[in-house]
C-alpha cells in the first residue's frame, strides 16, 4: 500500500519568488555597480521624478510606476537612491522601457 501524498503547493511559489528576487536584485546590483548613464527608476511617479530632478538627471519618459532618466555625471544611481528612488535598473537599449519606444 502506498501512502497518499499531496503535491507541495508552496514549491512553485517559493521557486517563483526566489527567481524574482534574484532577477530584480541582480538588475539593481548591476545598476549600482556599473553606474549606467541611462536608467529606469521604479516607484510612484512623483517620487521618481523628484529623485531624478534632485540628482542632476534629465527625465526622458515617464509612465505608471516608472520613469527613465539620464545623466552625464558619475554616481547617478547612488544619487538617485540618496534622493529617495525606490528601485533603479539600467535602461536597456531594447525592450519594454527603452528610450524612444513610446515616442513616434
Amino acid at each position: 500500500m502506498t501512502p497518499d501524498r499531496k503535491p507541495n503547493a508552496s514549491f512553485p511559489f517559493a521557486g517563483l519568488a526566489t527567481a524574482l528576487v534574484i532577477w530584480f536584485g541582480g538588475m539593481a546590483a548591476v545598476a549600482y555597480a556599473f553606474d549606467p548613464s541611462e536608467v529606469i527608476v521604479f516607484g510612484p511617479s512623483d517620487v521618481a521624478i523628484a529623485a531624478i530632478a534632485n540628482s542632476d538627471g534629465e527625465l526622458l519618459t515617464t509612465g505608471t510606476g516608472f520613469a527613465t532618466a539620464t545623466s552625464d555625471r558619475a554616481g547617478f544611481v547612488r544619487r538617485l537612491y540618496a534622493q529617495g528612488a525606490w528601485f533603479v535598473w539600467p535602461a536597456l537599449t531594447q525592450g519594454c522601457f527603452a528610450t524612444g519606444r513610446f515616442i513616434r
